[in-house]
């Protein structure tokens, strides 16, 4: 429920006005949360391969603050990469009327939201 408020409230009002206001920096956002995502990617590349992790324990059996950080950074991850796929979603209506997008980028909310959820369930 946390992940599609954050999308309902927080990505899709500012994606929005965003594209309503400065269309021009909506690419530049893009960009800048697809290098934290890369970033984050290749952190964790880079941890299995120099053998720095800790991977043995989950976190629960490490601590309440070893499970906070791992939940902060899932929802941390989250959130930048469903703005990623909202202003892209955006991106491909950004011709049509402003109900049209928020419509559009509603059901691409909840779309991204149950697979996710969905395919971390099934694993």
């Amino acid at each position: 429920m946390g992940s599609i408020r954050n999308k309902l409230i927080f990505i899709l009002p500012v994606a929005l006005l965003l594209n309503h206001f400065l269309p021009a920096l909506l690419p530049i956002i893009l960009m800048v949360g697809g290098t934290y995502l890369a970033f984050e990617g290749a952190e964790k590349v880079w941890h299995k391969l120099s053998g720095k992790h800790d991977d043995d324990k989950p976190a629960v059996e490490k601590g309440p603050e070893a499970e906070k950080e791992i939940v902060s950074g899932a929802i941390r991850t989250d959130l930048i990469l469903s703005a990623e796929i909202m202003v892209i979603a955006l991106a491909t209506v950004s011709h049509q009327g402003f109900w049209s997008q928020m419509a559009s980028l509603v059901v691409v909310a909840f779309f991204i939201t149950i697979l996710v959820y969905g395919v971390v369930a099934e694993v």
